[in-house]
């Protein structure tokens, strides 16, 4: 940091605008040269520096906590060249703060401009190490090349997102995962896409586990992992129908891979509808659209009831039909009822 210390300014130009403390630096150097109107450096006894880390600044307006300090903090300047340098060094709390300094001298108490400087997190921990697949229940197991988002939340042993660009690495067990993309962004996020592919773990019953690691401050490998479902195709069986079929009665039912008896993939729909007599269903039970879930969600019930609002009122036999539509494929199942 540059000041211009004259009977004229008030303020000084730093040199550097923007100083970046990196991992495993946690100090960053601030200088300062003052002088006089014709640029010619201060003397000792009149050049005293107070720095300081300056909390008020419009761009950053909520700058780190943590400890961040400037050592020394005071001094005086060099009588030769005017110049003086000071330390700063990072908290525990990534984030910007802005170094400032105050010179006393003959004219008067000046303050230069702010330097802004960038501490950035540390390096990842695993406690602050974590993954995800959105969705979790992907219709892959005969279907080739649909997609799941496998993302690592990477932060420092402070809970600050590391610095960007740091790597992670991905595997999987099921499927292929793709670990272009595996460098950190500013959030610490880092995602890789999983495709529905061989292997898919057929011995596990379509199960598997992708995997993502990176390295610590010693060296150490630190991993997470996350599981993952690969849903075949769509099944509806009907356990059973109450009161014989004949309004008001209740359907009882399956919907679940043909393969495994596993939960459809999200975004399935489960609908149902009648043609024939006077008669109409009520809200299927728990769900009608399927939820991102690994295990459950395969019972489901309905119940169907005469459609006394239905001009002219239609007694006599009718066909309920439930239908499944969605990533992994569509099917059907009729069911024969009567209006009395």
């Amino acid at each position: 940091m540059a000041a211009l210390l004259s009977e004229s300014m008030h303020s000084a130009e730093p040199m550097q605008p923007v100083w970046t403390i990196l991992p495993k630096t946690p100090m960053s150097p601030v200088g300062m040269s003052v002088r006089v109107s014709k640029n010619v450096p201060v003397m000792a006894a009149a050049g005293w520096v107070r720095f300081t880390i300056d909390l008020n600044d419009s761009l950053f307006p909520n700058p780190p906590a943590g400890g961040a300090f400037i050592s020394p903090p005071f001094g005086y300047c060099d009588p030769t060249t005017g110049r003086i340098t000071a330390n700063v060094h990072s908290g525990t709390v990534a984030g910007a703060v802005q170094a400032i300094a105050i010179v006393t001298a003959p004219s008067g108490s000046l303050k230069s401009i702010p330097v802004r400087i960038l501490i950035n997190g540390g390096f990842p921990d695993a406690v602050h190490f974590s993954l995800g697949a959105s969705p979790h229940n992907i219709a892959g197991l005969d279907i080739n090349g649909n997609t799941s988002t496998i993302t690592a939340i990477v932060g420092d042993k402070y809970g600050n997102p590391v610095p960007k660009g740091t790597a992670v690495y991905f595997t999987t067990d099921i499927g292929i995962v793709n670990t272009s993309t595996g460098f950190t962004d500013d959030n610490g996020f880092a995602s890789a896409t999983l495709f529905s592919a061989n292997p898919r773990q057929l011995a596990n019953s379509g199960y598997g586990y992708v995997k993502a690691a990176t390295i610590d401050d010693s060296g150490r490998t630190i991993l997470d992992s996350t599981r993952v479902l690969f849903s075949g195709n769509p099944d509806i069986v009907v356990d059973s129908v109450s009161n014989g079929g004949s309004t008001p009665f209740a359907v009882y039912f399956h919907v679940w891979d043909q393969e495994f008896h596993h939960p459809l993939a999200p975004g399935t729909t489960i609908s149902i509808a009648c043609v024939g007599a006077s008669a109409i269903p009520k809200a299927i039970l728990p769900v009608s659209i399927m939820p991102d879930v690994l295990s459950g969600f395969t019972t489901f019930s309905v119940q169907v009831i005469a459609d006394i609002h239905q001009l002219p009122f239609v007694n006599g036999p009718f066909t309920a039909t439930i239908a499944v539509s969605g990533p992994n494929g569509a099917a059907s199942y009729n069911v024969n009822g009567t209006v009395p």
